[in-house]
Order: C-alpha cells, then structure tokens, then sequence
C-alpha cells in the first residue's frame, strides 16, 4: 500500500522471486511522479495465471495490468472513483471494479481500450449511497455478488442484461465476500453489526447461492477477511478488534493497536467452533492456500 509494486513470491519454498512494477515511474518508462501511484489494495489474477490485474484504491484510482512471468507492466491507467473490489468475467477479457463511493461499477477491457460505467441503481451518481466494496464472480459466470457497505446488502448483477437481479440483506457494513463449492453458498463479513445477533460486534452473513436466502452468525470482533478451505470444511474468519471496547489480547506486539485473531466456522453447521489463534494488530486479509 505504501510502494509502487507488486512482489512475487514461489510457492514451492515461499522465496522472494521479485517486483513487478505497478506504474510506469516505478518501470521506469517515465520519470515523472504524476506516472506513479501509491494505495495498491486489491487484485485479481486471470485463470491461466499469467496475468494480474491491480487496484490503487484513491479518489482518482488507478488500475494496473502485469505480466506475471515476464514481471513487467503492461497497462496502467486512471480516472477510477475510489476503485477498490475488482473481479474478470468468465471469459476473462473483461475487469469489473467497484467505486466504493458510489453506486456503480465499472467495465474495462483487459487491453485497456475503453471502459464504461454500469449502475447499481437508478443511474449513476459518485455521492456516498451504496458503496460497493467487494465483488466475486458466480459459479456459472453469469452474475457478480457485490457488497455494498452503504445499504448493508448484497446485490447481483446479471453481466448480460446489465442489471441488478437480487437484492441480498446482510449485516451492517458488508466488506468481503467468498464462495463455498462444497456447500453453494456465499459468506460476507459485516464489520459494524451490533442489531443482527444480540451482544455481536460484527456477524458473518451465510447466503445460499440458489434461493439467495440469508442468515447472520455472531463470529469473532470486527471481522473483515474470510477464506473457504473445502479440504477441511472450515470458514476462516479473520476479527480486526481495532476498538478499544474489544476483547483484550493476551500477548504483546511490536507494532501499535491491539492483536487481532482467527476464528473458524464449520461450513456444514455454519457455527463457530471453540478455537481462536491470537494474531497480530489488524489482521486483515487472508488466504487458504490449496
């Protein structure tokens, strides 16, 4: 977030291979600063693995496309309102990115030819209403599920029709969203609730991808990151408990604010188990590596 690159590391011994320049300050193709940008938050890799594209979540947000085996910059542009989720259709030619100020999506090719805007109500307008956060890609490719942090709710948006075909009640503030095989369902962290579940400082919504029903479970403090592990049927989600009214942490840390944790959710059950690991201050994203 605070530098000008992507790093890539191998997964076979976890070794640092290199950077991969996000601007064309930071390859070296301008040596101007305006050609350079900072708050690098989110990415998506396409499915083949070769090419990723990164997210610089600012007012002005830039979106940048890289050349995962060659470590090179291939596309970088701007202009994003608060750019911050981003997902590849199906196909994978196309990126859709969220305005987290707002209440629409935009549409980019992946060869960064053009782009337009596409309305998650009642046209567009950039004031703070929905404010879409996350966006993942339905199974059969046909839809997006987007979080939207401002009306508490999930909406899908049919890539087709370019409209909004189900709106999905969730928690207060819904951040992250991810998706279960082995259960067909979806589970979005809602980091502000304290009205879903009595005594709750924020749930996690279990939403059935058929009927798009939902449901609300009180898991951990503040919880924001979620990973699925289908091997071992568990929901990881990660407590951020950066308020001061959260629960206290048992060890002490290098680094300023209170130690977050892990918690874990049984995917069949949909209930928190009894384990929790204590972790550094403001976990915030994670990953279950297959």
């Amino acid at each position: 977030i605070n530098n000008n690159v992507m790093q890539k590391y191998r997964c076979s011994d976890d070794a640092f291979v290199g950077n991969i320049p996000l601007t064309p300050y930071a390859a070296g193709t301008s040596a101007s600063p305006e050609d350079d940008a900072a708050d690098w938050n989110t990415f998506v890799i396409s499915p083949d693995s070769r090419f990723a594209y990164c997210i610089s979540w600012t007012q002005n947000g830039k979106v940048s496309a890289v050349d995962l085996d060659k470590m090179k910059l291939l596309h970088y542009t701007g202009g994003f309102h608060y750019s911050h989720g981003v997902a590849l259709n199906a196909a994978a030619d196309k990126l859709y990115i969220t305005a987290q100020t707002g209440n629409f999506i935009t549409e980019l090719d992946t060869g960064f030819t053009g782009d337009q805007l596409l309305s998650l109500s009642n046209g567009i307008n950039y004031s703070s209403s929905l404010d879409p956060h996350d966006i993942i890609l339905s199974p059969n490719g046909e839809n997006f599920l987007i979080t939207c942090q401002g009306s508490n709710e999930v909406r899908v948006f049919n890539i087709a029709g370019k409209t909004v075909s189900h709106i999905i009640p969730t928690g207060v503030y819904p951040q992250e969203i991810v998706y279960s095989r082995s259960t067909d369902e979806y589970f979005v962290t809602c980091t502000s609730d304290t009205v879903s579940v009595a005594g709750a400082r924020g749930v996690v919504t279990r939403i059935k991808a058929g009927s798009y029903s939902s449901s609300n479970i009180k898991c951990g403090y503040q919880p924001h990151g979620l990973a699925v592990d289908e091997s071992k049927k568990l929901l990881y989600v990660l407590s951020r408990n950066i308020s001061a009214s959260g629960p206290l942490p048992h060890h002490s840390s290098t680094c300023a604010g209170r130690n977050g944790f892990l918690n874990f959710v049984d995917l069949n059950t949909f209930k928190v188990l009894d384990r929790k690991i204590e972790l550094s201050v403001d976990p915030y994203f994670i990953f279950a590596r297959p």
